[in-house]
Parts: C-alpha cells; structure tokens; sequence
C-alpha cells in the first residue's frame, strides 16, 4: 500500500512539475508573424499551384520550365516530395520571394 502512495505522489509531483514547466513555456511564448523573417516549408497543395507556376517559368529557361499540368500532376501525385516555402500563417513565398531564379537572357555558360 504504501509504495502505491509514493507512486501516486510521484506522479502528482511530475504532473505539477509539467504543469509549472507549461506555465512557464506560455508566459514567454511570442507567436510568429511573416515579417519575423522567418521560413518554413511545407507540402504543396493545389491552391499553391499558380505560385509554383510562376516560381517555375521565372526560373527556368522556357525549354526546361515545366507546364502548368505537369506541376499539377506532381503537387497531386507526389505533395509530400514538393514542398513550399512559407512564411507563419501559412502564405506561400511564391515568384515574388523566390529564393533562387535566374535571368537567362544574360546567363553565360
């Protein structure tokens, strides 16, 4: 019997040791906004299309850039190898932030 009530003491102490340590967590969590400069990357969704589209066409030559339909088919048929950038909140960076893009009227080889 009484090593039960350590137990269930020991597990009352860890809980309110988890407790403190959450109270704590959330008193100086600050949430994040997209101008934190801060990027995450995430699998890409139909809705992200027209982004990648343009991301796409602005960083390939037009022989190399791949179709509408074609990004389509791998953000459906393989979302989870495709990833996005985006910023807190979820908005996609798109052609506007591209992290990489080439001018290939000037590229020299």
């Amino acid at each position: 019997m009484q090593k039960e009530q350590r137990r269930a003491a020991a597990a009352m102490a860890q809980e309110q040791e988890l407790e403190e340590q959450a109270a704590e967590a959330s008193a100086s969590y600050t949430p994040l906004t997209a101008d934190a400069g801060i990027i995450f990357f995430r699998p890409a969704a139909l809705d992200d299309l027209d982004a990648c589209f343009a991301l796409e066409i602005a960083s390939y030559p037009p022989d190399e850039a791949a179709t509408l339909e074609k990004l389509k088919f791998r953000i459906e048929h393989a979302g989870t190898l495709f990833l996005v950038a985006v910023r807190p909140g979820g908005a996609s960076l798109g052609a506007d932030h591209r992290i990489s893009a080439h001018s290939w009227d000037s590229l020299t080889l």
